[in-house]
This record gives C-alpha cells, sequence and structure tokens, in this order.
C-alpha cells in the first residue's frame, strides 16, 4: 500500500491515525504532525512545504526510522543520510539501535565518500543534545 493511500484512508476513518502510522512505518510523533498538518490545511498539509537547497551538499538529512523492517519480531533503526537538494541517499543502513557511536559512523562514511556538507538536520532524538540540569558542571563551570 503506498503512504498516500494510507493517509486517505486514515482521512476517510477507515483506519486509525496509529494504524496509519503503523502501516507506514512512522513513529506517533511524525503522524500526530501529519494529522495537525491536515486538520489545519486539508490534503495539501501533508505536502512538503520547505524549500529545497539548491546545490547538493549545502543539506544533508540524518534520521532514523525504528520498525519491524522483516516482518517478524525483531525492530531494527533504518538510518539514513539524504542530500536536501536532490534527495540522493548517502548513507542507508539497519542497526539494531539508533545510537550516537551508530550515527557518528555513518556520518563518517558519508564525510569520506562526499566531503563536508554546509549544514546537518536531525531530529531532537537524545544522542543529538544534552539538557544539563541546574548547578551540574557543565552550567556552572566548576
Amino acid at each position: 500500500m503506498k503512504i498516500p493511500d494510507v493517509i486517505l484512508r486514515a482521512m476517510a476513518k477507515k483506519i486509525t491515525w496509529w494504524q496509519a502510522a503503523e502501516i507506514i512505518g512512522v513513529g506517533e510523533r511524525t503522524m500526530r504532525r501529519w494529522k495537525e498538518e491536515y486538520d489545519e490545511h486539508g490534503y495539501d498539509g501533508l505536502f512538503d512545504r520547505r524549500p529545497r537547497r539548491p546545490l547538493p551538499g549545502m543539506l544533508l538529512h540524518l534520521d532514523g526510522s525504528r520498525h519491524r523492517w522483516f516482518q517478524d519480531d525483531r525492530w531494527y533503526d533504518l538510518l539514513v543520510i539524504l542530500d536536501d537538494a536532490t534527495s540522493e541517499v548517502h548513507y542507508a543502513h539497519l542497526v539494531e539501535e539508533e545510537s550516537t557511536r551508530t550515527l557518528l559512523e555513518a556520518l563518517r562514511q558519508v564525510v569520506e565518500q562526499q566531503g563536508v556538507s554546509c549544514a546537518l538536520y536531525t531530529d531532537r532524538a537524545s544522542h543529538f543534545f544534552e539538557t544539563p540540569e541546574r548547578g551540574s558542571p557543565w552550567i556552572t563551570g566548576g
């Protein structure tokens, strides 16, 4: 089943939005965001309105998608790095679990093959940032 078909079924209330997320293989947060866009802008809200970068290498997207890729009980994360300008996939690899180590390895391989990009876009997964607690050495410097 193609993604628009799944979205149309969810919009027609033939399946729930959560079921649509599971079929497509996206997380609850992504599907909730898509539903909010649909509720606010209708079907057109489901299309990406972000302008692409004009030249390859200006912006890379790095993301992971947890799914049962082999239609059994095993869960894997698919890590993908793609170029915003061309949608060319520079890296795609299944790992048992997305982590700082697996993402740095993906970036290493892309940099070795493609060179350094101008910018890298990621989601807000915990391995990309840390919010220190108040009073910690990171905040106080001591």
